[in-house]
């Protein structure tokens, strides 16, 4: 089969894809049943599957494990169940968009290559990547995701060729967006967006059932309960019931229920003046972008309608009134988006080239060119130039146009040593982190910073993607750093607290730093690990120090103390003398009547440091379960030679088991500083 590129609309409640034809002009690929649209309906059976109108069917019928409107929960936490089975809403998207593929494969009689698939403009990154994920686990491969009012407004552009400021007004099943572009000779640039996510027909639909349940209730007295399955055939059939509402001034519904039955009638107005409050959000939210961006209603040429459920009169009334300007109706409401998505699929660089018929003049060739923006402001978390507090320092603002890029460079402080940068990446416009528009997004963890102690600067880039997708990356210098995805806090309360006040609440820690004197520890490997251990206590200021020494037996070098006064009990190891050989166990005796002392006062941390096995002493693992019971956290570290498998049996698991050999040490000691808490 010849490979297409195709645009498909995941839709709320319904979904299309749509192929750029010979001749230049997108085409919508039908169904199985011969229709433009596919129900965004999943039901699940024994043996698998069940999408669309069938699906939809069983909805009707009441099925418990028939779902639609998943897309409103894209990247979030909300889990559909039939059965003893669960499944995300990025799942039954891909469930939904695999059997789309396969359809319009089997129809069209051409290979998917690729495709673009539209999301809501007002989409945040973890909607985003939850719906490029269900896209590629559907065996698709996403070349883009484009935002649902700039896709149907290159539909537009490529029809009609207009020019001016336009207002997409963009109402679907299940979200709300709105998109003010400027198209000239077909090309488009979008200047700002808004909308909510979580606005859409079902809500519309929801009011209606209420006041068709309302008045059943008055009529018969039957109360419904907790009956899932007669709500799920209610809410299917006040689809319905609003469709006929918006050609008829009244509509009627037939309900029975528990051997009572009834016919409820509801007029158009009832309808409209129950769901008033939906349309004057929409209204607040095209009054509030236009506003920011220091408009009014005189700078905009034209309002073009898109989404199924601009198709209510009450819609469509409220915008004339409002926008006093001319109100488009798109001709392929429904279909607009996904058909300008498929022109997008077929676009380079932001610029589509489509050749198609000429009337009377043969083939010529139609340039196009679109810029979109994003829809929220990028930032990341930093303290404030006194300390005082975190901020999100904003990196890309909002509606800026994609892809776009900022940077920032962080200066490590001489002194620190640390080897690894972490980054919090916030999506959202407010200065305060935990405002109720901003979203932690991830941790980026820069690493293997080439650090001498001197002071270094690291660059970091912030970047949108053309799909509105972020990426963090960092630099020393010209060369690139290894990046890792740490893990956000589930409680981020700590981002509202003073940055001093967060220090301190995180109590305080007591490091018993326990180092080999035996024989082969002398000369330059000793040498070495004074000078490490040093700098070590270097790095973490707000620390209490112990060190004990040991070989042949064990010493309590010193008891706890600051950082700088423990700089000259390192130093001293030189002159203790506790024998040559490796037969004590310091973990039994010092060490624990040290971490015994400390504990419930912080956190406690034991570093050993050994070059070999203890021998004679078989309760070495029987020691660091008694320290692990005082929420001790045991480190080992073996430098040289020493198995690896005593380097766990001295440490709390394998993670906290590191080794390393001569020259080496002083990397090893910044990680397990940074892992601490060292100074960032």
């Amino acid at each position: 089969m010849a490979g297409i590129r195709v645009g498909i609309d995941l839709g709320t409640t319904y979904s299309a894809i749509a192929y750029v034809d010979d001749s230049g002009s997108p085409k919508m690929i039908e169904t199985d049943w011969g229709e433009d649209t596919t129900p965004s309906v999943v039901a699940v059976t024994d043996g698998g599957f069940i999408v669309g109108h069938e699906a939809k069917d069983l909805q009707a019928s009441g099925s418990e494990s028939a779902f639609s409107a998943f897309k409103r929960f894209m990247g979030g936490s909300h889990r559909y169940y039939a059965g003893d089975r669960e499944f995300s809403p990025e799942q039954l998207s891909s469930i939904l968009l695999k059997h789309m593929r396969e359809v319009a494969e089997r129809i069209s009689g051409k290979e998917i290559e690729s495709a673009v698939i539209t999301c809501p403009a007002y989409f945040n990154e973890f909607q985003r990547k939850a719906t490029k994920k269900a896209g590629e686990d559907a065996g698709l491969k996403v070349l883009d995701l484009v935002n649902e009012p700039t896709a149907a407004s290159v539909y537009y552009g490529f029809k009609k060729g207009a020019n001016g400021t336009i207002m997409t007004f963009d109402l679907g099943g299940g979200t709300f967006d709105i998109t003010i572009l400027d198209i000239e000779d077909g090309n488009i640039a979008v200047r700002a967006t808004k909308g909510d996510s979580a606005l859409g027909g079902k809500d519309w639909d929801a009011e209606l059932c209420g006041i068709v349940l309302s008045k059943f209730q008055e009529e018969t007295g039957e109360s419904f309960g907790n009956d899932r399955e007669f709500m799920c055939r209610m809410i299917v059939d006040s689809e319905k019931m609003k469709r006929e509402l918006s050609s008829r001034n009244d509509a009627k519904m037939r309900i029975s229920y528990n051997g009572c039955s009834a016919t409820v009638a509801v007029t158009r107005d009832e309808f409209e003046e129950a769901t008033s409050y939906l349309v004057d959000k929409t209204m607040s939210i095209c009054r509030d972008l236009l506003s920011e961006m220091g408009m009014s209603w005189k700078d905009i040429d034209h309002v073009l309608l898109v989404g199924g459920s601009t198709r209510m009169p009450a819609i469509r009334s409220a915008i004339r009134e409002e926008s006093r300007t001319d109100v488009i109706i798109h001709e392929d409401t429904d279909l607009a988006v996904a058909k300008g998505a498929a022109l997008l699929a077929n676009a380079q660089e932001g610029r589509i080239r489509i050749r198609r018929k000429d009337q009377g003049m043969g083939i010529k060739t139609v340039s196009m060119s679109f810029k979109d923006v994003t829809p929220f402001g990028l930032g990341t978390l930093v303290t404030d130039p006194g300390f005082t507090r975190y901020i999100n320092r904003i990196m890309i603002a909002r509606n800026s146009p994609i892809p776009a890029k900022g940077r920032r460079t962080v200066k490590i402080q001489p002194g620190n040593y640390t080897e690894k940068l972490d980054i919090y990446t916030i999506q959202g416009d407010s200065e305060n982190p935990l405002d109720l528009g901003n979203k932690v997004l991830n941790l980026a963890v820069a690493k293997d910073i080439e650090n001498d102690g001197g002071g270094v600067d690291i660059d970091i880039d912030f970047e949108y993607d053309r799909s509105g997708m972020v990426k963090v990356t960092a630099f020393q210098g010209d060369r690139a750093l290894r990046m890792e995805t740490g893990t956000v806090p589930e409680n981020c309360a700590w981002m509202g607290k003073p940055p001093v006040a967060e220090k301190i609440a995180g109590g305080r820690k007591f490091i018993i730093l326990t180092v080999d004197l035996s024989g082969s520890m002398s000369g330059s490997p000793l040498k070495e690990a004074i000078r490490e251990m040093c700098r070590f206590a270097k790095m973490i200021k707000d620390a209490e120090f112990a060190l004990v020494a040991f070989a042949d037996s064990s010493k309590e070098v010193s008891g706890f103390t600051s950082p700088s006064n423990i700089l000259s009990k390192i130093e001293s190891l030189n002159s203790v003398n506790v024998g040559g050989g490796t037969s004590c166990n310091p973990l039994n005796k010092q060490v624990y009547t040290l971490a015994n002392e400390a504990s419930g006062k912080g956190k406690v941390f034991v570093v050993t440091l050994t070059d070999g096995q203890w021998y004679g002493d078989d309760t070495v693992e029987s020691s660091v379960k008694s320290l692990k019971d005082l929420k001790v956290e045991c480190i080992g570290i073996g430098f040289g030679d020493v198995d690896r498998s005593f380097i766990r049996k001295i440490s709390s698991s394998d993670k906290s088991a590191l080794q390393t050999r001569s020259g080496g040490l002083g990397k090893t000691l910044s990680s397990i500083a940074s892992d601490i808490g060292g100074s960032k």
